[in-house]
């Protein structure tokens, strides 16, 4: 019976033994896991800033592009509406000198036919004047 006692006993402290190094083990685990969770959060979390650092890099980079892009079309747009501006100018010139020539054509047509009006006018005056005297003429004839 005492040797049964011992024997369990001892059974019993080798049970806990292992039952202790079990535990002992499970928790180096249990914090080796937490470490390894613990560094894989951490290298997660550098990932992520990283990531987040390089689009905000990119970000900016597309943001300053679209701005010098936007600084080229104003500029060409203003440039355009300069050509443009210069360009109808041009024209409105063009065609006041053209209103111009064709209303000193036109004065010029109107002096020359009024000097033809005035000479055919003349003319008529001295026809008629001719006329009145032939017939005055011929009137005198016949009375005497």
């Amino acid at each position: 019976r005492t040797e049964l006692e011992a024997a369990m006993a001892k059974q019993g402290a080798e049970m806990e033994e292992k039952l202790k190094a079990e535990e002992e083990a499970r928790q180096k685990g249990d914090e080796q896991e937490a470490s390894a969770r613990q560094k894989d959060r951490t290298e997660l979390e550098a990932a992520m800033a990283k990531q987040g650092a390089e689009m905000e890099e990119k970000l900016k980079a597309e943001e300053e592009a679209r701005q010098k892009g936007d600084e080229q079309e104003a500029s060409a747009r203003q440039k355009d509406r300069t050509e443009l501006e210069a360009a109808m100018a041009k024209q409105g010139a063009e065609m006041e000198e053209k209103l111009k020539a064709e209303e000193e054509n036109r004065r010029q047509e109107g002096t020359s036919a009024a000097a033809k009006l005035s000479d055919t006018s003349a003319m008529l005056q001295a026809v008629r004047s001719e006329l009145e005297q032939a017939v005055n003429h011929e009137k005198s004839e016949r009375e005497a």
